[in-house]
C-alpha cells in the first residue's frame, strides 16, 4: 500500500522530470522566476523581465498538474501564454485552442498536452515562439 496520495507522487515526478527544463529556461537572457503564490504550490512562472527593451511579461507556467482546480491534469505541466491573436490549432500534439484558456482580454493560457512532452525538440521550439513574443513583443498590444 503506497502511503503516499497518487497527486503528490505524480508531483514528484513531474518536479524531476523538469528539472532540466526548468535549467535551460533559466538560461535563456532576461528570464527570471516569479515568486511561488501559496495558494498554487508547485506551479513556477517564469517572466521576461528586460529592462533595455521595456518588457516585464509572464510567458511561461509549469506544474500546473499540481492543482486539479487550475487546469485539466491531463494538459498541464507545461503552458505558455501567447497573445490571442497568436493562439492556433498547430500547437504540439493538438493542444490547440479547445485546451487554451484566458488570463486577460488579450492573453491565453495553452497548456502543452502529456503526450507531446516526450518530443523535447517539439516542446523547446514552441516555448521558445512563446519566449521570443515576450521578449521581442511579437503579437503583443
Amino acid at each position: 500500500m503506497n502511503p503516499f496520495p497518487r497527486r503528490k507522487v505524480r508531483r514528484v515526478v513531474a518536479s524531476h522530470e523538469l528539472a532540466g527544463f526548468h535549467r535551460w529556461v533559466l538560461s535563456l537572457p532576461w528570464v527570471v522566476e516569479r515568486p511561488p503564490d501559496v495558494r498554487w504550490p508547485g506551479v513556477r512562472l517564469f517572466a521576461v523581465d528586460c529592462e533595455p527593451l521595456e518588457r516585464r511579461q509572464v510567458w511561461l507556467v509549469t506544474g500546473l498538474a499540481a492543482g486539479d482546480d487550475v487546469v485539466d491534469s491531463d494538459r498541464a505541466d507545461i503552458a505558455v501564454v501567447l497573445p490571442l491573436s497568436l493562439v492556433r490549432s498547430d500547437e504540439p500534439d493538438d493542444g490547440g485552442t479547445g485546451s487554451a484558456v484566458p488570463v486577460s482580454s488579450v492573453h491565453m493560457l495553452v497548456p502543452i498536452s502529456r503526450g507531446a512532452l516526450s518530443n523535447r525538440a517539439e516542446v523547446e521550439a514552441f516555448v521558445f515562439e512563446a519566449y521570443d513574443c515576450a521578449l521581442c513583443g511579437d503579437g503583443w498590444p
